[in-house]
């Protein structure tokens, strides 16, 4: 029988943007107090789990993630594994993007989506596959 491999996705810890329900993007927000609790407690629930590889996006959230669950891992830097190009939606609160004629196929149809002066979401999702 061949072995198979696992693979563990990790979400970046709560950010400011986060809190305050803005669409961070591919800005240099940082975890706030609450994510680097949350990357602690991920970190104290991955100890005894042998990682054969750690990857991460560029961004700083990711990063600050990383360096705090897994204070001994040297991570791959993947530029491709860094957040879809929003365009002109980065930076915005949700509640006005909520509003937008596009957030219905955002939300049902992410797929379809291409962002103002931004990226197609199939094209970073290929890019993350990648």
């Amino acid at each position: 029988m061949v072995p198979v491999a696992t693979l563990l996705l990790l979400r970046h810890g709560r950010t400011t943007a986060n809190a305050d329900g803005g669409l961070a993007g591919r800005q240099p927000v940082e975890l706030d107090e609450t994510g680097r609790a949350q990357a602690a407690a991920v970190g104290e629930r991955l100890r005894s789990v042998p990682l054969a590889a750690v990857v991460t996006s560029p961004l700083i959230r990711c990063r600050q993630t990383l360096e705090l669950a897994l204070p001994d891992a040297d991570p791959l830097v993947e530029e491709g594994l860094i957040e879809c190009g929003y365009g002109a939606w980065e930076g915005q609160p949700l509640k006005k993007l909520a509003k937008e004629p596009l957030w219905p196929v955002v939300q049902q149809h992410p797929s379809a989506v291409v962002f103002p002066q931004g990226e197609a979401m199939a094209a970073m999702a290929a890019r993350a596959v990648a």
